[in-house]
């Protein structure tokens, strides 16, 4: 009995003896895994356990210091390759040309390239006549090197700058424009945001619809004979500071200095006839403004919260709805003309309003003319006491009974 139980416990201790070197074995096999790192699948076989001292980086194959990873080497392969096809490296000299006329042949092209690697281009109209129009669905022959170009020249013997000519060719700098062009098209420069300087000839005559839209770097323009400003064709030129123009400008479309928050100066000249809606909205620079005799109609909200501090208006209007209002700068207003009426919401919320020249060609000042205008002090009124009794005066103009009235005074 004693001899069957010793045998026994022989055994037992022979198969305790053995079970590490299998455990061993097995936990060789599951070793034996894959470590997907970056798209790439590593095959990972230590022939021991993997404790929580060892680091999984280790136990694949290292990279080189600098190497990126698979797929944004891939990415970086693919970004160039498209940037190549999208925009081909120029060689220097002439690099395309062709035909830009609107009868034909009459008006030519030409790309040539210039400064490191070919990398800037200038782009030259030649010939005599009209430009082609040009759409969004029809854009020109040469905005496929849109980034290439820094510079334009129109030759002269051309008439006319084409519509959307140069319509976001965002990387103009430069544009010259010889004598004998006329019109300078709808949408010609839209978007051209670092065009910083051109030269405008004296025979330009409209500058149409959109012409500079969102031209943010351009900063001094002289428009010496143009009669024709055109709808929001300065709009969003944030960095214009001042409009020289001549003794020939008839109208200023609507919107057309639309948020030129540097505009400084400008000078409307007796031969303006219109000036239309929001002409000047949000023009915060621009702190004074004389409004010639000549003009006969003014659009509403013309000068809409601007930076104006004084206003002399010279011109004989009806009325001039909303054309001040919002302007939380204006101190002293002078109407020197034989104006009839103060228009609607004209001076409202002109909260630093603190002086006004009325004529007593004034006979009514219509709805909320001076409405939450909290400051107005002094109201010098050309005529009698009894003249400004009979002014029709609507509601919303309450601090006409608060603010002191100065009878029979003249300008001087």
């Amino acid at each position: 009995m004693k001899k069957r139980l010793l045998a026994a416990m022989l055994a037992l201790c022979m198969t305790l003896t053995m079970f590490p070197a299998i455990a061993t074995s097995a936990a060789d096999e599951l070793l034996e895994t894959k470590v997907i790192e970056n798209g790439v699948t590593h095959q990972v076989s230590t022939g021991s356990a993997i404790t929580p001292e060892d680091n999984i980086e280790d136990l694949v194959t290292p990279k080189p210091d600098n190497a990126a990873p698979i797929n944004e080497e891939l990415d970086q392969n693919n970004s160039q390759q498209e940037t190549t096809e999208m925009q081909p490296k120029l060689d220097i000299g002439n690099v395309a040309s062709g035909t830009c006329g609107k009868n034909g042949d009459n008006v030519r092209w030409s790309l040539d390239a210039d400064g490191v690697n070919g990398l800037g281009a200038t782009l030259t109209i030649s010939g005599t006549g009209e430009m082609e129009d040009y759409s969004l669905t029809k854009p020109s022959p040469w905005s496929s090197y849109s980034n290439r170009i820094i510079s334009v020249i129109i030759k002269d013997g051309i008439v006319n700058i084409g519509k959307y000519a140069f319509y976001d060719l965002t990387h103009i700098m430069n544009a010259v424009i010889a004598n004998g062009v006329n019109v300078i098209g709808e949408h010609a420069f839209q978007d051209c945001i670092n065009l910083k300087n051109i030269e405008i000839p004296d025979t330009i005559v409209n500058v149409d619809d959109f012409a500079f839209k969102n031209c943010m770097d351009l900063r001094y323009i002289i428009l010496p004979n143009v009669k024709f400003i055109g709808r929001q064709s300065f709009e969003f030129c944030s960095g214009l500071i001042s409009i020289t123009t001549g003794n020939n400008l008839e109208e200023i479309g609507a919107y057309a200095f639309n948020q030129c928050y540097g505009l400084h100066y400008m000078k409307l000249p007796d031969s303006l006839l219109r000036i239309q809606e929001r002409a000047f909205f949000h023009c915060y620079s621009l702190h004074n403004i004389e409004i010639p005799n000549s003009v006969t109609s003014i659009g509403e909200c013309a000068f809409e919260q601007s930076g104006l501090t004084s206003v002399i208006i010279s011109c004989n209007l009806t009325k001039m709805d909303y054309a001040f209002s919002g302007c939380l700068s204006l101190q002293n207003v002078v109407i020197s003309g034989d104006m009839s009426e103060i228009g609607l919401s004209m001076f409202k919320a002109c909260s630093a309003l603190k002086k006004i020249f009325i004529p007593n060609s004034v006979k009514r000042i219509q709805l909320n003319a001076f409405d939450y205008s909290y400051h107005l002090v002094d109201i010098y009124f050309e005529g009698k006491q009894d003249e400004w009794n009979n002014i029709d005066v609507k509601d919303g103009n309450d601090i006409l009974k608060i603010a002191t009235i100065h009878y029979q005074c003249h300008l001087l």
